[in-house]
């Protein structure tokens, strides 16, 4: 009895049977990722686009320092320093923020005199004092105040040197 029993048992092909195997696998892992690429697609994807949209509107902008002042630069200012002989030069830049496009055509009209109040400004400075960098803001302010006559009050804002080289 035992031996018929053993014989009614239908015989597995075991050559067929992992194929199926990893054919069903293979169908899963496509399905899987079709069904994430469309969960992405029409799911989260248009939340992320919104959600990016709403934060670049909501985006706090740059603020400008004032939307009607200009820049005007004076270049190439070359001079020798104070005690130096001629041995030494400093040739620099100086930009002013003015008020408006009025106070830039004013400066524009000046720019002789302008330049000449730099020079002889920074020309009395040794180079010791030109080139402690301490010395910068009250270098500034005295040019400020050097060329402030010549223009309306309150029509140049500041000064400053972009380039500041001495030899």
């Amino acid at each position: 009895m035992a031996t018929q029993a053993i014989e009614q048992v239908p015989e597995i092909d075991e050559a067929a049977s992992p194929a199926k195997g990893k054919r069903g696998v293979l169908i899963l892992a496509v399905a899987g990722v079709a069904a994430g690429v469309a969960a992405g697609l029409f799911g989260a994807g248009p939340v992320l686009v919104k959600r990016r949209a709403a934060s670049a509107t909501s985006a706090p902008k740059p603020v400008e320092a004032s939307t009607t002042s200009v820049n005007h630069a004076i270049e190439n200012l070359v001079l020798n320093p104070a005690g130096s002989n001629g041995t030494r030069f400093l040739m620099c830049t100086a930009t002013f923020q003015l008020k408006d496009a009025g106070t830039e055509q004013l400066m524009k009209e000046h720019e002789a005199e302008v330049r000449d109040h730099i020079l002889a400004l920074l020309g009395k400075k040794t180079v010791e004092e030109l080139t402690d960098i301490t010395q910068r803001e009250r270098i500034k302010t005295e040019t400020l105040n050097a060329i402030a006559p010549l223009f309306p009050k309150g029509a140049v804002l500041k000064v400053f040197f972009p380039q500041f080289v001495i030899q």
